[in-house]
């Protein structure tokens, strides 16, 4: 219990050290696609499941992406509000950590499903909430991208 009190108390100083978002910030793309052509590389979203019979939570792609011709399109690299952070314990590198998902309201013109995948809920597992979800380096609080 005192491993993950640390490691918790370590994510949320990070976080409040290193995230520029408070609710209904803007969100952009951080250099994700290249400027001068229109990528297809998803960007990818995650939600958040709890199992229904223990603690243990699992993060699982969404089948809701960004793709870069979206992006031109609107000449913007804007994809939609912030709403809020979420602490999720996991194993990174065969360590546990506690990683802090950001929660993002997309625009719905940047919105793309995916083709397949996604939203694959694990048996005896349910979604916290509707959110979508990324990691902070992703995304920045002020246009980047020039179109």
């Amino acid at each position: 219990m005192a491993f993950y009190n640390r490691q918790l108390i370590m994510a949320w100083y990070d976080n409040a050290k290193n995230n520029p978002f408070k609710t209904g910030d803007k969100v952009y793309i951080a250099d994700y696609f290249p400027l001068s052509s229109s990528k297809n590389d998803p960007l990818l979203f995650f939600r958040l499941a709890k199992s229904t019979s223990s603690s243990d939570m699992k993060i699982v792609m969404a089948s809701t992406a960004v793709i870069g011709d979206s992006l031109i399109k609107y000449k913007s690299s804007y994809i939609g509000t912030y709403i809020k952070v979420k602490y999720v314990p996991g194993v990174v590198h065969g360590e546990n950590v506690i990683v802090p998902f950001h929660s993002i309201h997309l625009d719905e013109r940047v919105i793309n499903k995916l083709p397949k995948g996604g939203d694959i809920l694990p048996k005896v597992y349910a979604y916290v909430d509707s959110d979508l979800y990324i990691v902070l380096p992703l995304v920045a609080n002020k246009e980047r991208n020039t179109y």
